[in-house]
């Protein structure tokens, strides 16, 4: 559905800002996904003070990575389009990677309440997914 909707130029410039993204993407995650799970696991006294600390490391590491990705995109390319493709990609990477939370209810065994927030956020994306191709928006 994409490839028909971007045609072959622009879905190439979105393949380009995907790729650019995950290159970057260690900056963010850092590698810290199963140390912080079971950090919150083993300590349940400074359950606050790991997630704080863990989303203010990832957060840095986003802003490094936004960087990164804004230079590497306008230096290798010319197409003034590509700013708001780049800054979906940056707000989708900061909602699904800096934000802890998720790793708060996996710690705790909040099965419920992390399938209806995983479940929310898919229903979201594919909603601004369809009302993008649906009123045209130019991307």
């Amino acid at each position: 559905m994409l490839a028909r909707y971007f045609g072959p130029k622009d879905l190439g410039l979105l393949s380009f800002i995907q790729s650019m993204s995950a290159v970057f993407l260690f900056l963010v995650v850092l590698g810290l996904d199963r140390f912080i799970i079971g950090s919150l696991v083993s300590s349940s006294r400074y359950k606050l003070s790991i997630i704080l600390t863990s989303t203010i490391m990832r957060f840095i590491g986003w802003l490094i990575y936004s960087i990164c990705l804004f230079l590497c995109v306008f230096l290798f390319t010319k197409a003034d389009s590509l700013i708001y493709l780049m800054l979906l990609e940056v707000v989708s990477v900061f909602l699904l990677n800096v934000i802890t939370v998720r790793y708060l209810l996996e710690a705790d065994g909040s099965a419920k309440e992390l399938t209806f927030s995983l479940l929310a956020s898919r229903v979201i994306g594919l909603t601004y997914l369809f009302l993008a191709i649906y009123n045209d928006f130019s991307f």
